[in-house]
């Protein structure tokens, strides 16, 4: 594991010199893994092909004028002398330095070296393999092999086993009566060889160095361009630091100028009443007249610091599973408790519960505003409250509330969730901010309009978050 962090650590910090180290071995590793399975599967190919080639002209060649019985009756004169006609004219081939003809028996019935005649192969199971009519190849690259002697010179040499067909009757199809062993040097076939092994081995490297250079450029090229990109997020990201906290001095400067605008208008009253008050000392009746103004002053003071805690207190958040749809219901019914005119308020939810990870306090407090609202905009009318399932990135529930008031003016809408903003006399103006805020940290989002039957519609969605209780 530390290892392996410390590997990830000099990649982050030296992604260069890592990558070029990274892919030198992964590209050497493929030329050498390439040029050997190519240069191996040239040289069996090209050996291959000359040993048929071979096997192919001397069986041709050979076959000549050979009768059935000759291979094994090779002592006659008459035999020899059609084994030398067959076989002697093989000696004229470039680089051919011995010819054995075998019967089945494995033993030699003619050779170049009369020497040779009557004795016994040397490799029995080469012979052996050809009688059974395929051609067999031995390659002796190194120039040394097992079993060479006077009959066999140590040279690179490229041994080719064919077997000999003969037709034991006119008419009767060719069988196969003994085998040819030509033995021929290698040195031309090696050199050959080493040609196409350094033209094989120097191809594949000049692509290896082809592919790492185009490799290296590519990755430098968007290392840089990844690098610019990254210098450019990180200066775009402390300017965007810098604006918002300019925006958050300024909305705690809007704040603060609302707040104090908000108190400072009852206490201007406060003071001018006292004043009056004052003067008017002598007359008990104005007196106890002026001190009921003063006294709902202050209650609008007490009133408003009361809607600024109760603002502050939105931010304690707490999921748990409800059912938003009983939700609904018994804020209803809270609400009704507290409003003295009973405006009629109908409910459309779904028959199956509508389950959500939410925190009930909030919602129920959202719910209660956004009624409250409707209530103020048409006292007389009735509200609508309609719960349903919708699916957005993921699943989630739609809460729209529609009264039939006045409605909201386009240009309204776009500041009506503003802290403070507020179209009704005497209104403080955070109401619907809070309604925003609750849905915002649940991850949802509030939208409204007016629907084409008149009146406001406000649509509260809430994911469901039923993935986070699982």
């Amino acid at each position: 594991m530390e290892a392996s962090a410390k590997i990830r650590v000099v990649a982050r910090e030296y992604p260069l010199p890592v990558f070029a180290t990274v892919s030198m071995i992964l590209v050497a590793t493929m030329v050498l893994g390439t040029g050997w399975a190519l240069s191996d599967f040239f040289r069996r190919e090209i050996i291959a092909r000359e040993g048929v080639i071979i096997g192919d002209l001397a069986r041709a060649m050979a076959t000549r004028g050979l009768q059935s019985g000759d291979l094994d009756q090779f002592g006659g004169s008459e035999e020899r002398v059609r084994l030398a006609s067959s076989f002697g004219v093989l000696q004229s081939l470039s680089e051919v330095v011995r010819i054995k003809v075998f019967n089945r028996k494995g033993e030699i019935a003619w050779s170049d070296d009369p020497a040779l005649i009557g004795t016994w192969a040397r490799r029995p199971e080469e012979v052996g393999r050809a009688v059974t009519g395929a051609n067999t190849i031995v390659f002796y690259e190194d120039g040394g092999h097992e079993g060479a002697g006077a009959d066999q010179p140590p040279k690179p040499l490229v041994e080719v086993y064919a077997p000999i067909l003969v037709r034991p009757a006119p008419g009767q199809p060719p069988r196969v009566m003994g085998v040819m062993a030509l033995y021929r040097s290698a040195e031309t076939l090696n050199a050959t060889l080493d040609r196409g092994v350094r033209l094989v081995w120097s191809v594949t490297a000049f692509g290896g160095a082809v592919l790492f250079v185009t490799l290296f450029t590519l990755f430098r090229s968007v290392h840089r361009r990844h690098r610019e990109a990254e210098s450019q997020l990180s200066r775009l990201g402390a300017e965007h630091q810098r604006v918002v906290q300019l925006e958050k001095l300024s909305a705690v400067g809007q704040m603060i100028g609302e707040v104090a605008h908000q108190v400072n208008s009852p206490l201007v009253g406060v003071m001018n009443l006292a004043q009056l008050a004052e003067r008017e000392a002598d007359d008990p009746v104005r007196v106890r007249q002026l001190l009921g103004a003063i006294g709902e002053a202050g209650e609008h003071c007490r009133t408003f610091v009361r809607r600024m805690l109760d603002f502050t207190k939105v931010s304690h958040f707490e999921r748990q599973k409800v059912d938003v749809g009983t939700l609904v219901d018994e804020t209803v019914a809270l609400f009704l408790q507290s409003v003295k005119d009973k405006p009629g308020i109908q409910v459309g939810r779904p028959d199956f519960p509508a389950l959500a990870f939410v925190d009930p306090i909030l919602v129920r407090h959202a719910l209660f505003n956004l009624l409250s609202n409707a209530a103020q905009a048409d006292p007389s009318g009735r509200i609508e409250i309609a719960l349903a399932a919708e699916e957005r990135e993921v699943a989630g529930w739609s809460l729209a509330v529609v009264d039939h008031g006045p409605g909201v003016p386009p240009e309204v809408q776009e500041d009506i969730f503003t802290p403070f903003f507020t179209t009704r006399p005497g209104g403080v103006g955070l109401g619907l901010s809070v309604v925003e805020h609750i849905v915002i940290q649940h991850g949802g989002a509030i939208a409204v309009d007016n629907p084409p039957g008149g009146g406001a519609r406000f649509v509260l969605w809430l994911p469901d978050g039923m993935e986070d209780v699982e």
